[in-house]
């Protein structure tokens, strides 16, 4: 039996805008033939970001593999001859889909990315105990993470969410361009696929709505409390509860709850620098992360200044630049620029096709994008001792990326050599935020942009000096000068065993055991917590996963201990944190050619996590009890 007509006629022409790299895998699981992985079906090793999708095959070849697929996915019932490959073929299948040896430690992370594995299979055989229940601290996307897992083991759960909707960042940030430089078939859960993306990497507007899609789905949303602010979380230790206070219209409640997990983010406060004279200004004057609504801001025909050239800039500048009468941007350090071909790139209704209706489709569509977001650069933001140019590159592949990233900067300003020299940064490429190409040096090349590199003196009430006495005027001062990352927390006050708050006992070096646990706050559990933000690959969201399998496994295992709280051992927790300062005086971020939001004061990389995906997918894989002292509710008794 065969399907329709139409069907297959859809599904032909959805196979012309298939990523021949994905089919292989996919004939494999329907046909238990592993001669697809051999020559001469065997893709080409493609480094690029978003890879070619021919995979470097001839065109005879791709036919073949097309037609082959066509005729497997014609046939009713459509039924795969391999459901679940062994960890050994799979590893198979995975590295002839990228044409590189993948190694065995990828095998199970990426068996669980792809929906292959449950993501609570450490503890599927265990339940939580229904005497804990949990707060959790946010409604963003690592909030939404911790409700649906809380959810999925059936404990009690209640989640405080200061704003009026769910998405934390992306409920928040509204600025023109806002989006994703992650491609969001990674930048997704990888329990709940989306195979409607209209791009690759999507605007706001979609993430949000993928985010309240996810809320109803796995039914948050009746758990979730709104406008409620948290102002004070205190520990008891007379009935072993975290006792959360909060604020709403004037209004203050207490909540109480067995487990208390933070889900409150790094970049949610905005960092405003201090500078002379700005509450003189009679302008418009905001952060980008608190863009005002259309009826309170018309930039068409304005002077707009712009401080700061981040990730937001780059993102909203070209659309303002095409309103505003001039825009003047205040450079305070210059930052690599990559370009991504498919950035602004739609999804075809095809490609869509095949996401909703091949199986397996999707699952390696999503792999290819998580390797190459992934690990594989990781290795090349290591210092080598022996390299004779330190100040502007770590080692030699860290020099080539530089070398290919200054070509792009000058084939893109070769009419503009003043710009260019004002463009490149001295310190190594990865050791800031790397930015995605936005059209942003078409923008600087605009005629009615200026790019001011001299630091600004002082603000007075029609415009802006600088050092050098030069005077801008404008009606608008948008500063996209980034959050006040390091600063973890800050604004929320958590009060431990011995009575000190969080912020007390980290000062200005916030350190927590796997990002997760701190001493002395038991049943205390951060989600995007210090050390755990990526810089060299990844998604966030990713990170979220791993640390909610963590925590569930924890409470996992205090139910089979019998335990009711349980706080990270200080010695443990002081190890892992020298093992996370030792690699880091090993990678780019702690390169004294540069600072960042990535350190504190004293240069310590307090956000970044100086691991691999796949090592901290392992290291939070299973929580091991012995890293904690337990208690119960009638005695103290250290593991």
């Amino acid at each position: 039996m065969r399907m329709s007509e139409h069907l297959e006629e859809q599904l032909r022409n959805a196979l012309l805008d298939a990523d021949v790299r994905v089919l292989i895998p996919v004939l494999v699981h329907l046909t238990g033939r592993q001669d697809w992985l051999q020559e001469p079906f065997r893709p080409v090793r493609d480094t690029r970001l978003i890879a070619d999708p021919s995979a470097g095959l001839s065109a005879e070849v791709q036919a073949r593999i097309r037609s082959a697929a066509l005729h497997e996915l014609t046939r009713r019932p459509v039924q795969a001859a391999i459901e679940r490959p062994d960890d050994e073929l799979l590893r198979q299948m995975m590295s002839a889909c990228l044409g590189e040896s993948v190694p065995e430690s990828y095998v199970p992370m990426m068996a669980q990315e792809m929906g292959f594995d449950d993501q609570d299979q450490a503890t599927s055989d265990r339940r939580i105990d229904r005497s804990i229940d949990a707060l959790i601290i946010g409604a963003g996307v690592s909030g939404i993470c911790a409700a649906i897992a809380l959810g999925a083991q059936d404990v009690t759960y209640t989640v405080l969410e200061a704003n009026e909707d769910v998405g934390g960042t992306w409920f928040a940030n509204r600025y023109p361009d806002c989006g994703v430089d992650t491609p969001n078939h990674f930048y997704s859960y990888s329990f709940a696929p989306n195979p409607d993306w209209a791009r690759y990497f999507s605007k706001r507007e979609e993430i949000h709505q993928y985010l309240r899609d996810c809320v109803e789905k796995f039914e948050v949303r009746p758990h979730i409390v709104f406008g409620e602010r948290v102002v004070k979380a205190t520990w008891s230790e007379s009935d072993l509860l975290w006792h959360v206070e909060t604020t709403r219209a004037g209004e203050r409640r207490t909540y109480s709850a067995r487990a208390l997990i933070v889900a409150a983010g790094q970049l949610n406060r905005p960092a405003v620098p201090t500078i002379d004279g700005l509450d003189q200004f009679e302008g418009l004057e905001f952060h980008s992360a608190q863009w005002p609504s259309a009826d309170q801001v018309e930039l068409g025909g304005a002077r707009v200044a712009v401080v700061g050239t981040g990730a937001s800039a780059m993102q909203f500048v070209p659309r303002v630049a095409e309103q505003a009468e001039r825009v003047t941007i205040f450079q305070r350090s210059p930052q690599w620029i990559r370009p991504i071909d498919q950035y602004h790139a739609r999804v075809s209704d095809h490609v869509k096709w095949l996401m909703r209706h091949v199986p397996y489709y999707a699952a390696w569509f999503r792999f290819t994008l998580a390797w190459r977001y992934g690990d594989g650069l990781h290795r090349t933001l290591r210092r080598d001792p022996t390299w004779p140019f330190p100040g502007r590159s770590m080692n030699s592949t860290n020099e080539r990326h530089r070398r290919e990233l200054e070509e792009h900067f000058e084939q893109q300003l070769r009419e503009r050599p003043d710009l260019l020299d004002k463009v490149v940064p001295s310190y190594p490429p990865y050791a800031k935020r790397m930015l995605v190409d936005n059209g942003w040096f078409e923008t600087l090349k605009r005629s009615n942009v200026d790019l001011i590199v001299d630091p600004i003196a002082r603000i007075r009430p029609d415009g802006i000096v600088t050092m050098l006495d030069d005077v801008f005027r404008v009606d608008t001062i948008i500063f996209a000068t980034g959050f006040r990352a390091t600063a973890i927390l800050e604004d929320l006050e958590i009060v431990g065993r011995s009575r000190k708050s969080l912020t007390e006992s980290w000062g200005a070096n916030p350190r927590a055991y796997l990002g997760i646990t701190v001493p002395d706050f038991p049943n205390l559990f951060l989600l995007y917590g210090p050390n755990t933000n990526l810089a060299h690959g990844g998604s966030i969201i990713f990170q979220a996963e791993c640390q909610m399998r963590y925590v569930v496994s924890m409470l996992s295992e205090m139910t089979m201990a019998g335990a009711d709280a349980v706080a990270v051992k200080e010695d443990v927790h002081d190890e892992y944190n020298r093992l996370v300062d030792r690699e880091h005086e090993e990678l780019v971020w702690s390169h004294p050619g540069v600072r960042s939001w990535y350190q504190n004061a004293e240069g310590r990389v307090v956000t970044n996590s100086p691991w691999t995906l796949v090592d901290y997918w392992h290291l939070t894989r299973q929580a091991r009890l012995s890293d904690y002292h337990m208690t119960s509710s009638d005695s103290w008794r250290p593991a």
